[in-house]
């Protein structure tokens, strides 16, 4: 990705991390190797921030990182260390519940939480909000997933 938008791997990481030190021009340049830039004007691409279409990002995400736990079922300690470092950080009241379920999910065992993290309903979208998975896909499988809903 550094290499695609001409800048060092150090500057991207510091993109990634929201640096507002970094140059403007240097995001744009980020944007334009991800293809969220319109090339007829330098204009971000509409990124649809509806709740349906947030929902609907948040699924496609986690079915692909369901496909990687199912490929890796090792991954799953992964979750549960993030779930352990969120609650020992102090967790917001609002998200210990789910953090909670995902435990519970996640000693059940690979199916259950498969069927978790999958789940379409509204059940599933809340737990989507506080994901414990948001490590297991990579930058370039997250930015190449996103890259295809975009279209």
């Amino acid at each position: 990705m550094a290499l695609a938008a001409g800048i060092t791997r150090k500057t991207l990481k510091r993109v990634e991390c929201g640096d507002p030190a970094v140059a403007l021009g240097i995001y744009i340049r980020v944007l334009d190797a991800l293809g969220l830039m319109s090339h007829d004007a330098a204009q971000p691409k509409a990124i649809r921030r509806d709740p349906r279409s947030l929902d609907a990002r948040s699924l496609a995400m986690h079915q692909s990182i369901a496909a990687k736990l199912r490929q890796q079922p090792v991954l799953l300690d992964r979750a549960r260390a993030t779930i352990d470092r969120w609650q020992a950080q102090g967790a917001g009241r609002a998200s210990r519940p789910y953090l909670e379920a995902w435990r519970q999910f996640i000693d059940q065992g690979l199916e259950a939480t498969l069927a978790a993290v999958t789940d379409p309903g509204e059940r599933g979208n809340a737990m989507r909000q506080a994901s414990p998975f948001t490590g297991i896909l990579d930058n370039r499988e997250r930015w190449a997933l996103l890259r295809g809903l975009r279209g």
